[in-house]
C-alpha cells in the first residue's frame, strides 16, 4: 500500500501545489542569485520571496528505524531559512506520507496521509514564527489504507498563495446492484446497473483565509467506476477542484478539463471561462492573464472579458506558473520559460535524476532538483527576474 501512496505523491507533485503572485507578498526585486542545499526534494511551492520544499529527513524515530519528512522554507530576500517537522515518518505505520504542499504568505501547509488498515487525510499548517503545527482541515478517515477499500471521507487538491489556501472534501461509498449479495456495500441505495459502482457525495471546495474557512463551491452526488486506486479517486471529475490561487482569487476546474471558474475567497463567482475540451496539464492565473495547457496547446485568456487572446502549440508535460507574461512549463525534466508576447524562450535541464519543478514569482524564478549522491542532494535555485529577462532577449 505504501508504494501506491508514493506513486500517488509523485503523480500529484506536478499540478497540486501551484500558486501565483499576490499583492500581499513583497514584490521588491532580489538582485542576487542563490542556491540552497538540502536533502532530496519531493514538492515545491513558492510565494513572493519565499520558496518551500518537502524533503527527506534523517533517522528521527529510532524505535521504527525510519526517517521523517521535513518542510523547509527559504527566504531569498533575507537569505534565512526555517525547518519544520510535520511529524510524518514513512516507516512508522503502513501509510505515512505527504501528498501536497502550498505556501500562502507566511503560512506553509501540507496534505498528509496517515494510517494502517484505514487512512486518514488532512491539511496541516504552520505560520512562520509559530511554534506549533495546526490542523486546518480536520482529518477524515476512509478504508483505503492496508484494507484497500475506497469507502469513507477524503481531503485533497491543496493550493495556496498570498493570504488564501483552498482544498477539497468528498466522501465515497460503494453501491451494489439490487438483490446482489456482497459484503462491500456501504451506500444506502443500490447501484442502478448490473455492477458495483462508487457514489461520490458531500463534495465541497473550501477556502481558508486566516482562521476562517468558507465553502467556495459544492457539487451534487455523482457516480464513478468502482476502484480503490487512489489516483483515480483523487481525480474524479465531479470533485470541485481548486487548481490555482492568485490575489485572493481561487481558480477551479474539473479534473478532466473544461470550464474554468474564478471565485473570490468568500465564494462569489467572479468569472467563468469556457476552454477547449480535454484534460488540462495545468491552469494558472496571474493578474489579468489566465493560461491553461491541454491538447498540445497553451491557451491564453483575458480574465476581464474571458476572450481567448492566444493559442500556442506547445510540447509540454505540465504548465507550472505565470508571472508578468512569462509562462513556466516542464517537458520531462527540462524547465522552459516562454514570453507570451513574442514567443521567446529558454530552457534549463537540471543535473541529477528524479523530481524537478519550477515556479516564477515577482522576485524571480525558483527551480528544484536532486543530485544522485550525497546527504544534501536537494537544490533550490533562485534566478532574479532581471536575469530571466536577459535570458529572453
Amino acid at each position: 500500500m505504501k508504494k501506491v501512496f508514493l506513486a500517488l505523491a509523485a503523480a500529484l507533485a506536478v499540478g497540486i501545489v501551484a500558486a501565483a503572485a499576490s499583492p500581499s507578498i513583497s514584490s521588491s526585486p532580489v538582485k542576487k542569485p542563490g542556491v540552497f542545499k538540502t536533502r532530496a526534494i519531493s514538492f515545491l511551492a513558492a510565494d513572493g520571496s519565499r520558496a518551500a520544499v518537502v524533503t527527506d529527513g534523517p533517522v528521527a524515530k529510532k524505535s521504527f528505524g525510519t526517517w521523517c519528512y521535513r518542510v523547509v522554507v527559504w527566504n531569498v530576500a533575507t537569505r534565512k531559512w526555517t525547518r519544520i517537522n510535520p511529524d510524518v515518518c514513512p516507516g512508522s505505520s503502513a501509510v505515512n506520507v505527504i501528498l501536497g504542499l502550498a505556501l500562502a504568505g507566511k503560512r506553509v501547509a501540507w496534505l498528509e496521509g496517515v494510517g494502517g488498515n484505514s487512512l486518514e487525510l488532512g491539511v496541516t499548517a504552520r505560520d512562520l514564527g509559530a511554534k506549533k503545527n495546526v490542523d486546518i482541515s480536520g482529518f477524515t478517515s476512509n478504508s483505503n489504507g492496508a484494507e484497500g477499500y475506497p469507502d469513507g471521507g477524503y481531503v485533497g487538491n491543496l493550493v495556496g498563495k498570498g493570504n488564501a489556501l483552498a482544498f477539497s472534501y468528498w466522501s465515497v461509498c460503494t453501491a451494489i446492484p439490487e438483490g446482489a449479495v456482497d459484503d462491500i456495500a456501504s451506500c444506502n441505495q443500490p447501484a442502478p446497473g448490473a455492477r458495483d459502482i462508487l457514489i461520490y457525495s458531500d463534495q465541497w471546495l473550501v477556502g481558508v483565509v486566516g482562521k476562517k474557512s468558507t465553502t467556495i463551491a459544492q457539487a451534487p452526488d455523482s457516480e464513478g467506476e468502482w476502484t480503490s486506486n487512489l489516483e483515480t479517486i483523487f481525480t474524479h471529475d465531479s470533485i470541485p477542484t481548486a487548481v490555482w490561487v492568485d490575489a485572493g482569487r481561487i481558480v477551479a476546474q474539473p479534473n478532466s478539463g473544461g470550464p474554468i471558474t474564478i471565485y473570490s475567497a468568500k465564494g462569489t463567482v467572479l468569472k467563468t471561462i469556457a476552454v477547449p475540451n480535454g484534460a488540462s496539464s495545468g491552469t494558472v492565473l496571474q493578474g489579468s492573464q489566465l493560461a491553461t495547457l491541454s491538447n498540445g496547446h497553451l491557451y491564453v485568456y483575458d480574465v476581464s472579458s474571458g476572450a481567448l487572446k492566444k493559442t500556442i502549440p506547445l510540447q509540454a508535460t505540465a504548465l507550472r506558473d505565470l508571472q508578468k507574461g512569462i509562462a513556466v512549463y516542464l517537458n520531462g525534466r527540462s524547465i522552459h520559460l516562454l514570453r507570451l508576447s513574442d514567443g521567446k524562450k529558454f530552457k534549463l535541464t537540471p543535473p541529477g535524476k528524479g523530481f524537478v519543478d519550477a515556479q516564477i514569482e515577482a522576485p524571480g524564478l525558483y527551480y528544484v532538483y536532486s543530485l544522485v549522491k550525497g546527504t544534501t542532494k536537494g537544490r533550490i535555485v533562485f534566478v532574479p527576474f532581471a536575469t530571466v529577462l536577459k535570458k529572453l532577449r
